[in-house]
């Protein structure tokens, strides 16, 4: 017997995999040699030192630096009755000028001299406190690995609000500071309205307390100030990672660059786990959990639907709230085959990027022929896959797609970057040049925005996927116009553009060639990173859609003969960054794909739809418990076995409105994950955890599928062709597994006539036919 894991009930169970937790830190010491004199940007590494009898000193300054905001009493007379005490001089307020040597403030006033009544009772000032007011922050990053020579700082303040600012900085050889220009701001501005900062860093190697950073802010309109910072971490950030493992996959955690021949002299010579590959970066990484091994049915591959459950039931950090943690799953395969290597989750709402999931028996484990060390290959391949999805889970677009998202500096597209987030098949040269040049990192702007962006930005759970991007419909009309090429990009329905209100609004991609000689295209054009989506509500704000997962796929070449086309279907109604098509009112769609990775290949027309008022008060009762997160994920995934209340949400919308185009796609969400067995991470007996496989019911399939494709024609309109024809499968494997051949029949002659009828391909047409 297992028990289903429920985040109410395994509070014991979470709280033993977190005491099993390892740290990485940051290391306090610099481990190679800079230059200082490189101002530009990423200093160059240099031969390690060699070891000699005395402590070397090579004291890493850069890290996090902190200072109170403290509160400022005025003096509080206090009796002494010892009159031979002297009299304390007045304390100086933070950023006040301190007294002089001569006893007199530089502030005008004269000090205390001292009379008989003083000397009974002297006013001496209560020190000043540091309550939870405010706090400021300095992160110095100047040495180390990989330094981006950036200072940077996060002002709080409880009734100020809050400011990060960044500056590029230089130092000055004759007096040891650092200084540069602050050029980005976020937030209230008027927290540090200076346009320069210069940092003066000291203290020894031996205590890290002694170390200090003492930050001039100057320039614009506001007088100068000065504040010292004391030393409190090397690591710029702090974040957890959980592994687990199901029982027919393999875990690569780890990986020594030195296996390999074909690696660059700048890479690590050691062994890198995925902790320590980050940790040597900035971050300080707490691996939580005991790299369970799930037990899983042989030969078993993965969906989505059970990804999202898996990691929303089984994570022992889980939470619906932003949080620096991620949870790591190797699986054996994902149910779209081999060419998936790796996928970063993505929630709706305030969990998202928490999630990652590497492959073990997809391409990534595929060495390619004449490789002379095929086991350090897919092993580096393997260890390059989860730091490329952990990569995304911070918040990092691939290298040579900056440019359409993380808005939050302007960022241009690096296709030739030698960095995790870059593919090393689509490097120029290849995957071997890239290797052979790859130092086992993250591009300057990658590790600027992982060390100093905004906390919201990066933090998982936090920002969305691609926060910050933005959309100019005349830059995109524009675009459209001057693209010219042999592929036509159409967004459509099967039907007028109008919805009903609580009907999820499902589109068709449509990308042909449209001239007269073949194009070969990405087989993943229409599903995977290449693919944008846009939905714009008149009068609102335009946004992106995004989907609830991030894949990363091989190249999957496929030639387009002339007239030939690939199709995709869509969830637009809400995505990882939330509803997006849930009001009443009328909205604009717009898509995007790339044919070849950094090239754009088509732009569709705008289609616009209109979502209709709500028919009666029974809809607006229930618009609150649809327009859910829980309910987003069961509609985009095509149902849940975990999610229990979304289910009680779908199913009370078909009881309630059984006419409506919302029941239609509820009793397909209901009845899909009935029709075949499907895994759920579980806890056994012994409080280990397993895979569980729910047992497909037939019956109950056929009821709720049936229901969903009664009036096929509604049912098409509504779901679209490509939807309809995978949910008539699925209705017509439960019938044969009940035995009813003869429905089953009928059911696929009916279902491919009105198909036809309706203009869809007569290979589909036929191909539904003959099963």
């Amino acid at each position: 017997m297992s028990i289903d894991l429920s985040r109410a009930s395994d509070e014991d169970y979470r709280t033993t995999r977190n005491a099993t937790a390892e740290v990485a830190a940051v290391p306090d010491a610099v481990p190679d040699v800079y230059d200082d004199a490189d101002h530009g940007g990423l200093a160059a590494a240099k031969a390690p030192l060699s070891p000699i009898p005395f402590p070397p000193i090579l004291l890493r300054r850069s890290g996090v630096y902190r200072v109170d905001r403290p509160i400022v009493l005025p003096p509080v007379p206090v009796p002494i009755p010892t009159p031979q005490i002297p009299p304390f001089p007045p304390i100086t307020p933070l950023g006040a000028s301190a007294p002089d040597q001569a006893g007199s403030s530089t502030n005008g006033q004269e000090p205390h001299a001292g009379t008989a009544e003083d000397a009974v009772a002297p006013l001496v000032p209560v020190p000043s406190i540091t309550p939870l007011f405010g706090s400021e922050e300095l992160r110095v990053d100047i040495d180390g690995v990989k330094p981006t020579m950036t200072i940077s700082g996060t002002i709080t303040r409880l009734f100020g609000g809050r400011l990060t600012w960044i500056a590029r900085v230089k130092k000055d050889p004759a007096t040891g500071t650092w200084s540069g220009p602050i050029s980005y701001r976020d937030g209230n501005a008027s927290l540090r309205p200076h346009t320069t900062v210069t940092v003066k860093l000291t203290g020894g190697p031996f205590l890290p307390s002694n170390r200090k950073a003492t930050a001039t802010f100057s320039g614009g309109t506001a007088s100068p100030v000065t504040h010292t910072f004391s030393f409190q971490k090397a690591a710029f950030r702090d974040v957890a990672f959980e592994y687990d493992r199901v029982s027919d996959a393999t875990a690569v955690t780890s990986h020594n660059p030195a296996t390999h021949p074909n690696r660059s002299p700048s890479a690590p010579g050691s062994t890198l786990t995925l902790e320590t590959a980050y940790s040597r970066l900035g971050f300080q990484v707490t691996k939580t959990g005991g790299d369970s091994v799930i037990p899983n049915p042989p030969g078993s591959a993965w969906s989505d639907q059970e990804m999202h459950d898996a990691m929303q039931a089984h994570w022992s950090r889980w939470a619906d709230a932003p949080q620096w943690a991620i949870w790591v799953l190797f699986a054996r395969l994902h149910d779209q085959g081999t060419s998936l290597g790796g996928i970063m989750f993505d929630d709706i709402g305030a969990a998202q990027r928490q999630g990652t999931a590497i492959f073990s028996d997809s391409f990534i484990s595929q060495a390619p022929n004449g490789e002379v060390h095929p086991g350090p290959w897919v092993e580096r391949m393997k260890f390059w896959t989860a730091m490329h999805e952990i990569g995304h889970a911070f918040n990092l677009a691939h290298s040579w797609q900056k440019s359409l998202g993380t808005g939050w500096v302007s960022l241009t597209d690096e296709p030739a970057a030698l960095s995790f987030m870059n593919y090393p098949y689509n490097y120029p040269g290849g995957l071997d040049a890239f290797f052979a040049a790859f130092d086992y990192g993250f591009s300057p702007d990658e590790l600027l925005f992982l060390r100093h962006a905004p906390e919201r930005f990066v933090k998982m759970g936090a920002a969305p996927w691609f926060d910050n991007h933005g959309f100019e419909q005349e830059a995109y009309e524009q675009l459209r116009a001057a693209v010219t090429g042999p592929l036509e990009l159409e967004l459509r329905v099967h039907r007028e553009p109008r919805f009903e209100f609580l009907e999820p609004v499902v589109l068709e991609l449509r990308l042909k060639n449209v001239s007269s000689t073949p194009a070969v295209v990405d087989d993943n054009a229409l599903q995977g990173d290449g693919l944008a989506i846009v939905v714009a509500k008149d009068g609102g704000e335009a946004k992106r859609w995004l989907p609830f997962a991030r894949y990363c796929t091989a190249p999957a070449p496929r030639v387009l003969q002339p007239g030939d086309a690939m199709y995709a279907s869509v969830f637009v109604s809400a995505g990882s960054g939330g509803w997006l098509v849930s009001e009443p009112g009328s909205y604009t769609v717009y898509a995007a794909t790339e044919a070849q990775s950094g090239a754009t290949a088509a732009l569709s027309r705008p289609l616009g739809i209109v979502v209709d008022r709500p028919s009666g008060t029974e809809a607006e009762r229930l618009a609150d418990d649809m327009f859910t997160k829980e309910v987003a994920h069961v509609l985009a995934f095509g149902g849940s076995r975990v999610l229990t209340s979304a289910n009680d949400t779908l199913r009370e919308v078909a009881e309630r409105l059984p006419e409506s185009a919302a029941a239609v796609h509820a009793t397909a969400a209901l009845g899909a994950p009935k029709a075949t067995d499907g895994k759920v991470l579980a806890l056994g007996d012994a409080g280990t955890e397993v895979v569980e496989v729910v047992p497909a019911d037939p019956h109950e399939a056929t009821q709720l599928l049936s229901a969903s494709l009664g009036d096929f024609d509604r049912a098409a309109d509504s779901l679209g062709h490509i939807a309809v024809t995978k949910q008539t499968e699925r209705l017509a494997a439960a019938m044969e597994d009940m035995g009813d051949t003869t429905a089953r029949t009928d059911l696929l002659n009916a279902s491919a006539d009105v198909l036809a009828r309706r203009g869809v391909l007569p290979g589909v047409v036929e191909e539904l036919r003959s099963r």
